[in-house]
């Protein structure tokens, strides 16, 4: 069953800022190339939100071609009464 106490409304746009600067040096270190879209306001928990958008992006660094800079676009589409995030 999921805990819902912990969800409020979450501005996506600001926390994945605040997860991009947070990341910073290892986004430079990769030389990484980050496009993002405007994002929603869900309904969710911000810490499990925000450590599953480090670690999304952290895949993102460290499992690319040898020899490339990681180019990771950050997106969303409304899916009904849903959000899907990319």
């Amino acid at each position: 069953a999921e805990k819902v106490e912990n969800f409020r409304p979450i501005g996506l746009d600001a926390l994945t800022d605040r997860v991009l600067v947070e990341m910073a040096g290892a986004i430079a270190r990769s030389h990484a190339v980050i496009h993002r879209d405007p994002l929603p306001w869900i309904w969710g928990d911000p810490l499990l939100i925000e450590r599953l958008l480090q670690n999304v992006i952290s895949n993102a660094l460290k499992f690319t071609k040898p020899g490339q800079s990681p180019r990771i676009a950050i997106g969303s589409t409304q899916e009904e009464d849903m959000w899907r995030i990319t």
